[in-house]
């Protein structure tokens, strides 16, 4: 289950500013990029995007929480990476329209920009 809200502009570029991919970037890129973010909320242990499922449908940047990637191969969980604030994932996906690779599942509570 996740929830959809509504962000604030102000708040939303300073945590940008903040970002390696995004940090360097002039505010009217910026201003353009934030125009059309929604924000979300996962309760731990919400699985976002499962293995095989369906490709992503947006970038995910974690503003807040923690979340594990990682796949099962012959029946096994390989641990890929742990993301946190400022880290984003489903880009692949998203960008080759491809099944998911990986599994991502919330370890906190985590509020995501997409």
């Amino acid at each position: 289950m996740s929830f959809k809200g509504k962000i604030v502009k102000g708040e939303v570029l300073k945590f940008f500013k903040k970002i390696p991919h995004f940090q360097f970037l002039d505010k009217p890129v910026l201003k353009d990029i934030t125009d059309d973010l929604t924000i979300e909320f996962y309760p731990r242990d919400t699985v976002i995007l499962k293995q095989d499922g369906p490709p992503s449908d947006s970038l995910r940047i974690i503003k807040k929480g923690k979340v594990k990637v990682f796949m099962e191969e012959n029946g096994k969980e390989v641990l890929i990476d742990y993301r946190v604030e400022g880290d984003t994932f489903g880009f692949l996906s998203l960008i080759r329209k491809e099944r998911q690779e990986t599994t991502v599942i919330t370890i906190d509570d985590t509020v995501c920009y997409l």
